[in-house]
């Protein structure tokens, strides 16, 4: 296992045991690897909502909004957090951006239900750029049309072979180290 998803995976189980300081730890160790992973923002953010840490908790899921705003993981943590600081109008907007983001989530569909639907003064969520070809795991892109030559946004267009270049698992394609592939979605190794 990727040793990021690794501490993604202590962390998430050290907050189901109530342990929320150690859940603090592992998403800290996964910034100390990625500083921009708008997850492990979200992550501190939940740990410190749940040990009543409320300014850092908002501090922590705002940064992590605008790091990763259309990763839905990213979304239900910060609907968890909200949740937990009884900041309910905050909870339903996030649950709603995570339904938009995940909208196959029927538990999480009812429960925005329950909470009264999506708010009506919802703002929508950014549009990823349409001539994208590579994103980081938040959605954010990389490179847009208006920086990559026009023959390099036909389907399939692979970078040339660099220090940086790799070969993608899932799809066999050529891209960069450490992003998501905008042709397969597949999240690749950093290192």
């Amino acid at each position: 296992m990727d040793p990021v998803q690794g501490h993604f995976a202590a962390a998430e189980e050290a907050l189901r045991a109530n342990r929320a300081s150690e859940a603090l730890a592992q998403a800290r160790a996964v910034l100390e690897r990625q500083p921009g992973n708008g997850r492990a923002y979200a992550l501190v953010g939940l740990a410190y909502a749940a040990m009543g840490e409320e300014t850092e908790a908002r501090e922590a899921l705002r940064h992590a909004e605008s790091l990763w705003p259309l990763d839905a993981r990213t979304r239900y943590y910060a609907y968890l957090a909200y949740a937990r600081m009884r900041e309910m109008a905050e909870a339903r907007k996030q649950l709603a951006y995570f339904t938009q983001l995940e909208p196959k989530n029927a538990a999480a569909r009812a429960a925005l239900a329950r909470l009264g639907g999506p708010p009506a003064d919802l703002p929508p969520l950014p549009k990823q750029s349409g001539g994208v070809l590579w994103f980081d795991a938040g959605g954010r892109a990389l490179a847009d049309s208006s920086e990559v030559a026009a023959e390099a946004l036909v389907e399939g267009a692979e970078p040339p072979p660099g220090p940086n270049v790799i070969v993608c698992p899932e799809c066999s394609k050529r891209t960069f180290r450490g992003i998501c592939f905008g042709q397969c979605g597949a999240l690749l190794p950093r290192e």
